[in-house]
């Protein structure tokens, strides 16, 4: 019933909807679908032959409750996982933008670049000129608030995905406003160097509109 529940929760992407479907039809043949609660999952008595369930039940109980994790103290046992809140970011600020950049604009994610044909690297967000078909901007999402200013290294890997897509805006995406906030040509190329916040502590919508329209206005053609 879970597996039925997450099938059509429309959350999963398309690989992980391939491997959801044929985990529900191997089951198919081996137990009867039948509606559960969240609340189905908790207060059994677990022994040394059926106590492999405990996890599964854990995470039914978390699917089926149809709830997300909080930081205060429930009522109910669960085990501990870690969320790779870096990955939610980008794939977050990936979604806001797919459905929010004007009509001329379209977004890719996770695009694969070689150096040399021997290192392949993955850039976080590509956005492309619909009409042109070539790169308006690389945007690199950090989950992070620096001390003062960007590392060396997020910068190198910017710029570095900038110049091998041929673009000339190098975006640096943070959670917060930096103290030390980049807006600058780098030396020796056409390429503008920036840092931009896309923020979670305020109205969601709003801090999308804002990052937009920082993006948008310092477009270098």
């Amino acid at each position: 019933w879970t597996l039925y529940i997450i099938g059509r929760s429309g959350l999963c992407s398309e690989h992980l909807s391939t491997t959801v479907r044929k985990a529900y039809h191997t089951l198919q043949g081996l137990a009867t679908q039948r509606p559960f609660k969240g609340d189905d999952c908790i207060n059994i008595s677990y022994n040394r032959l059926n106590q492999d369930y405990q996890i599964l039940h854990s995470l039914c109980r978390f699917f089926l409750d149809y709830c997300g994790v909080a930081h205060q103290v429930g009522n109910y046992q669960m085990f501990p996982f870690l969320v790779r809140t870096d990955i939610l970011y980008e794939k977050f600020v990936y979604a806001w933008l797919k459905s929010h950049l004007p009509a001329n604009f379209e977004i890719k994610d996770q695009e694969s670049v070689n150096f040399g044909k021997v290192v392949e690297s993955k850039i976080d967000l590509v956005i492309y000129d619909k009409s042109t078909k070539q790169v308006s901007f690389i945007l690199d999402t950090k989950y992070k608030i620096p001390d003062s200013k960007p590392s060396n290294s997020d910068i190198y890997q910017a710029i570095a995905y900038t110049t091998l897509k041929n673009s000339q805006n190098a975006i640096l995406v943070y959670p917060k406003p930096l103290n030390q906030p980049l807006n600058c040509l780098v030396p020796n190329s056409l390429i503008r160097l920036q840092s931009l916040t896309f923020s979670l502590e305020d109205d969601l919508e709003q801090s999308g509109q804002r990052f937009l329209k920082a993006l948008l206005n310092n477009i270098i053609q």
